[in-house]
């Protein structure tokens, strides 16, 4: 089985974020939320019936933003909104300049101001991450989350249904 760090990381995201280290904060915001958008379609395709072999390779090999918008379609799940996706476009692209070198050349007044607009992006990934945390809760836990994780850890497997 495949542990969940989606808390960790979003944990420790909130506290870079708070404690300024915007460079950071932004790259585990994108981890956290590529890690949460693999997960639920992943979740959502295995409950249309599709098996892990037919499943794996596309949640490899797809760009985020394609499985953001055409796989969460094709998997059943309401579409993000227009904006949280160029948001979440936007936290890749800062990320990828971050973990990847992938700095664009600029003067210092552009780097400044590109700092003051990655402290804005960081305090809307935030938001993000909650809006995608509900998502997740309604459509892949129909907002019994806590109650059905409950059940599976009493181990009470006598009823079908939580």
């Amino acid at each position: 089985p495949i542990k969940d760090f989606r808390k960790t990381i979003l944990d420790r995201a909130n506290s870079d974020a708070e404690a300024g280290n915007d460079r950071l904060a932004i790259m585990l915001y994108a981890t956290w939320l590529e890690h949460s958008i693999n997960w639920i379609l992943a979740m959502a395709l295995s409950r249309k019936g599709y098996s892990a072999q037919i499943v794996n390779p596309l949640i490899r090999e797809l760009r985020l933003g394609t499985k953001a918008s055409s796989l969460w379609t094709m998997a059943g799940l309401s579409p993000l909104n227009e904006e949280d996706l160029k948001l979440l476009d936007t936290i890749g692209n800062h990320r990828n300049s971050f973990v990847h070198y992938k700095w664009p050349g600029h003067d210092e007044i552009t780097h400044v101001r590109n700092d003051s607009q990655l402290r804005g992006i960081v305090a809307e990934a935030r938001g993000l991450t909650e809006r995608l945390m509900a998502a997740e809760s309604e459509q892949l836990w129909f907002g019994r989350e806590e109650e059905i994780i409950e059940f599976i850890r009493r181990g009470d497997v006598r009823r079908s249904d939580p």
